[in-house]
């Protein structure tokens, strides 16, 4: 069990360093390290995520690194998206589920590596539509798989809102939590997950695990280069995407 607070730390690190990345190996964790079903984690995962973007989120408003507007656009969408995903998740199996989740990861990597290699151009324009539909994608994203989107969120802000990375971040932080919070109750609703199935005394146990994760994470991340940041933790999500599909050729 060891190994698993590790992983819970690690999750509150990476969402305190870069905002985005840690809700991602929840589920990996809970499932390898912690032994709870797929169902179950997904439920928990969201649990978790939420209070630790939750609290990270207000340590970054207080330093006055959070947009509202922006946040505000991508939540709006992203409430139904979670909704809609719960649904998703219900209706296939943990194979299908489980095969998503690897090649999300995979990808996640993928963007990471290509996004530290440059610079984020500017736009022209603040292109509001854009940033509305990817809202509803990450929040549908959010409901299916337990995640919180980060990994999209801070590319959305910066890209479509010319936010710099430390604000894109802290507003990244917002949505998550709005998100996770939608996802969990719409998992409750569908049935998906209930209250007593839920391991409580696990979720709070890794919930304050990520939040002292996110609080150094949150402390280093100023003294550390974002691209040196995101190529690591590239490399990391590539390996849980291995692991995740690996049982999967059985």
């Amino acid at each position: 069990m060891l190994a698993a607070w590790i992983g819970a730390a690690l999750v509150g690190l990476s969402l305190g360093l870069l905002g985005s990345g840690g809700s991602i190996l929840t589920v990996p964790v809970l499932v390898f390290l912690a032994g709870r079903d797929e169902r179950t984690a997904v439920s928990e995962s969201l649990a978790i995520v939420a209070a630790i973007s939750a609290v990270s989120a207000l340590v970054q408003a207080r330093r006055g690194r959070v947009d509202r507007r922006w946040a505000t656009y991508l939540i709006g969408p992203g409430l139904p998206g979670a909704w809609l995903g719960a649904r998703l998740h219900e209706s296939v199996s943990p194979r299908v589920s489980a095969l998503s989740f690897a090649l999300l990861v995979a990808v996640a990597g993928i963007e990471l590596l290509r996004r530290s290699g440059r610079a984020s151009a500017p736009v022209a324009e603040v292109r509001v539509g854009w940033a509305l539909l990817a809202g509803l994608g990450v929040g549908v994203l959010t409901g299916f798989l337990g995640v919180g989107g980060g990994f999209l969120i801070v590319p959305v802000l910066m890209l479509f809102a010319r936010l710099p990375l430390e604000r894109a971040s802290g507003t990244s932080l917002v949505v998550i939590s709005a998100n996770a919070l939608a996802g969990l109750a719409s998992h409750v609703l569908v049935g998906t997950a209930d209250a007593p199935a839920l391991d409580l005394g696990l979720v709070a146990l890794f919930a304050a695990l990520g939040i002292g994760g996110s609080l150094v994470g949150l402390a280093l991340a100023p003294r550390l280069p974002a691209r040196t940041l995101q190529r690591a933790f590239a490399l990391v999500l590539f390996a849980v995407a291995t692991a995740v599909a690996l049982p999967l050729r059985a």
